[in-house]
């Protein structure tokens, strides 16, 4: 199920999934969004985001980390290294990402959101974001809830047991 929340300075999209209470096994999943922004080189980047995660050169995770150095606003014409990152490390509620146009930002966050009587199956490294830009005209902060190819890898999915709903939400916030 999707749902959409149009709001005076924020849009909300929120994700459920359910297995089905026929499943014989649990259902694995990761699920993220693709978005994308129109930008300038001059536009800054700020996440609170603690690992950098090293990419191998196909683009799959390696397995090591570095801090990531970006808690404070870095222009993305001048760090070409945002044009190309898996970032995670996010403290429990604080998976987002700004981005600083000069006259106002976008903060993209995401949570997942346990359900009354539900297991939470949620774990904060699981939260990451994948940014991907030309470093020009377009910046893609997508918040991802697993790793790149995680469905492959089997790592850092969500299991749901039959019967079980995962509900996960983004938000994109004028400041």
């Amino acid at each position: 199920e999707a749902e959409y929340a149009l709001r005076e300075r924020s849009v909300t999209a929120r994700a459920a999934v359910a297995a089905s209470p026929s499943n014989v096994a649990p259902m694995p999943f990761s699920i993220g969004n693709h978005l994308t922004l129109a930008v300038s080189s001059d536009c800054a980047i700020r996440t609170p985001a603690r690992d950098l995660l090293l990419l191998s050169a196909d683009g799959f995770l390696e397995g090591g980390l570095e801090a990531a150095p970006y808690a404070a606003a870095t222009r993305l014409g001048e760090e070409p290294a945002l044009r190309d990152m898996v970032l995670g490390g996010y403290e429990p509620g604080q998976a987002w990402c700004e981005v600083d146009y000069g006259d106002f930002s976008l903060r993209v966050s995401q949570r997942e959101i346990v359900e009354l009587g539900a297991v939470p199956k949620a774990l904060p490294e699981h939260h990451h974001f994948v940014f991907y830009s030309d470093g020009a005209s377009f910046f893609c902060p997508e918040p991802w809830y697993g790793a790149p190819n995680s469905l492959n890898e089997g790592e850092g999915l969500i299991r749901l047991k039959p019967g079980e709903r995962f509900v996960w939400e983004i938000t994109l916030a004028a400041q």
